[in-house]
């Protein structure tokens, strides 16, 4: 797969199947762990590293042979991955409930406390909760008359590269 464009596609069997855009070939899927989520090469182009949400670990992938390298704990519900430009660091997002500050400072104090007390650790039901509400809500946005837009593979390649530059930028 490393002399043709890659892709990985996962289903909610726990696996990830590499897929070789350049001629078409499906390789056996890989045990990533349930809920596989983000995907991210390493800059080497050696490794694949994959989220999954349910099973709170990042899975590394040999991206020459497929096989699983070794597993990471990633603490509560990670999502995305990205890499920094020299590879040495991976910066792995979670779900998170985040609040205006000056909203929140507002707030009563019983407010802020029923806030936090219904969701501090409760931050993987809550973002299965919001998961849970994609397909519902962009069949709502459909039918309201919404339009879904696919990105041609240059724009699709440009939103991403000046999105890790952004990432990067920002962590």
């Amino acid at each position: 797969l490393p002399s043709a464009t890659p892709a990985l596609s996962w289903g909610d069997d726990g696996t990830a199947t590499a897929l070789n855009l350049g001629d078409g070939t499906v390789a056996a899927p890989v045990p990533v762990g349930r809920g596989a989520w983000g995907v991210a090469m390493h800059p080497a182009g050696e490794e694949i590293w994959v989220t999954a949400r349910e099973d709170n670990r990042i899975t590394i992938v040999d991206a020459t042979d497929r096989s699983v390298l070794t597993t990471i704990d990633a603490g509560n519900l990670p999502l995305g991955i990205v890499f920094d430009p020299t590879g040495t660091l991976a910066y792995v997002a979670s779900f998170g409930l985040a609040m205006n500050e000056g909203f929140w400072n507002k707030l009563p104090p019983d407010l802020k406390k029923l806030v936090i007390d219904t969701t501090t650790g409760k931050e993987k039901e809550i973002g299965q909760a919001w998961d849970a509400l994609d397909v519902p809500g962009k069949k709502a946005l459909m039918d309201g008359g919404a339009q879904a837009i696919k990105f041609s593979a240059e724009d699709d390649a440009k939103v991403r590269r000046v999105g890790s530059q952004v990432t990067f930028t920002k962590i």
